[in-house]
C-alpha cells in the first residue's frame, strides 16, 4: 500500500521521512524473520507447519507486489525506474527468500530427526 499513498510521494521529498520509512520496512523485514525463524526462545512458538504457510502466502504476495509495481509504476517514478525497481524486488527478494527457505527447512529437519531425544521435567537423564 505504501507506493500507491501520499506518504510513497512525500518520502521522495523529505529525507529524515525517507530513511524512517526504510528503518520501518528494515525493522519489518527483521521482525518477520525473526518470527518465521524463532531465533529467540518462545513459550508460544507456531508450528512449522503453519509457519510454512506463512512463508509461502508472504512469498506469493512479495512476488505479486513486484509484478504489480512493475507493470504500473507509482505515480512521479518513471516507467524505467519502476520496472528496474520492481525487478530487484522480484530477483533480490528471490534471493532473500531462498535464504529464508533453507534456515527454516534446516531447522525443521533438525528438530525432526529420529533418535533425537528431548529432555523433559518428567523423563530421566541419560548418561
Amino acid at each position: 500500500m505504501l507506493y500507491y499513498t501520499g506518504l510513497y510521494s512525500a518520502m521522495q521529498h523529505h529525507p529524515v521521512l525517507h530513511v524512517l520509512v526504510h528503518a520501518h520496512m528494515f525493522v519489518a523485514g527483521y521482525l518477520y524473520a525473526a518470527a518465521l525463524l524463532c531465533i529467540d526462545p518462545s513459550p508460544h512458538r507456531a508450528g512449522y507447519r503453519f509457519r510454512a504457510g506463512i512463508l509461502v502466502l508472504s512469498l506469493a504476495g512479495h512476488g505479486i507486489l513486484a509484478k504489480v509495481l512493475y507493470a504500473y509504476p507509482p505515480g512521479g517514478v518513471s516507467i524505467v525506474q519502476a520496472e528496474s525497481g520492481a525487478q530487484l524486488m522480484y530477483y533480490g527478494g528471490d534471493a532473500v527468500d531462498l535464504i529464508l527457505i533453507f534456515l527454516f527447512c534446516l531447522q525443521w529437519y533438525k528438530s525432526a530427526r529420529p533418535g533425537k531425544r528431548h529432555k523433559t521435567a518428567s523423563s530421566p537423564a541419560i548418561s
